[in-house]
């Protein structure tokens, strides 16, 4: 099973020694393999492309996301969650990011879109994750524009519930990544009947669905368009929740785990049969 072959398509997440060996065993497995199950769509083109693996030779089974993302926290279970942990200190209309504080994930696409946005008009932005160098980069740019009271970054956020009322009570959820090998995020948002910002590359549309509100993150327009659907997506109620119900449907419709172990099944004993 194929997730991704990001040291490929983002080689300067990793070190050339690392490059060698990834491309090596993952290279060497997927063309002795008697098939390659691929997580998206996305990543089989990248299996075909990078290791010459014939599409025959590869089905593209989604993964699901963890199981209690299936089951939506009631709204005073999802209040209580988040009040334990941030008191009176996070806003009621908050926009969430949740992931690594990396070049690949583009963080500085969302602060750069809350910086065009007028004050009055400004959603706060929580983000749930940790990083290294580019993290001081995002910290840098939150200064330059002055944003300091606009974002918060939280680090040790580790609990299932806490993470899940979270996306509940999110405005939206913001994932402007250059590549994934799936977004399991997205759909964990989604599933909360929470809107989506994400990109138009790699797996994100198949993860999102066609309701997500998809930018180009190598447009040189990138932060004007985040800014635009978040603008729209905040303040037009109906827009937020018409675009939450269509989301969590694609989700559920795609992403169904007992849907999705079936075909795993069906894939081995198809394997092992022959």
């Amino acid at each position: 099973t194929m997730h991704d072959v990001a040291w490929r398509t983002f080689p300067d997440m990793y070190h050339a020694a690392d490059r060698v060996i990834y491309d090596f065993k993952y290279g060497r497995a997927c063309r002795n393999a008697t098939h390659v199950i691929a997580i998206s769509e996305s990543t089989k083109r990248d299996v075909m492309r990078f290791y010459g693996v014939p599409e025959d030779n590869i089905s593209v089974i989604y993964q699901p996301v963890q199981e209690f993302y299936y089951t939506p926290l009631s709204a005073d279970e999802a209040e209580r969650a988040v009040s334990n942990r941030f008191g009176g200190s996070l806003p009621d209309d908050f926009i969430l990011y949740v992931g690594s504080i990396n070049s690949r994930k583009n963080l500085i696409a969302v602060i750069d879109a809350l910086a065009l946005l007028k004050p009055d008009n400004r959603p706060f932005l929580l983000v749930v994750g940790n990083g290294r160098a580019y993290r001081t980069l995002v910290e840098q740019r939150i200064e330059q524009y002055g944003l300091r009271n606009s974002v918060a970054i939280a680090t040790d956020i580790h609990n299932n519930t806490l993470l899940q009322a979270l996306y509940a009570k999110a405005r939206l959820f913001v994932y402007p990544s250059f590549y994934e090998g799936f977004g399991l995020p997205v759909v964990e948002a989604a599933l909360q009947q929470t809107p989506v910002i994400t990109t138009t590359v790699s797996s994100l549309p198949e993860a999102a669905g066609p309701d997500a509100c998809l930018i180009n993150p190598h447009s040189s327009c990138a932060a004007e368009q985040m800014a635009h659907h978040i603008d729209r997506l905040t303040a037009d109620d109906s827009l937020n929740r018409h675009t939450g119900k269509a989301m969590e449907q694609y989700a559920r419709t795609h992403f169904d785990p007992t849907m999705l172990t079936h075909r795993m099944m069906h894939l081995y004993r198809r394997l092992t049969e022959n």
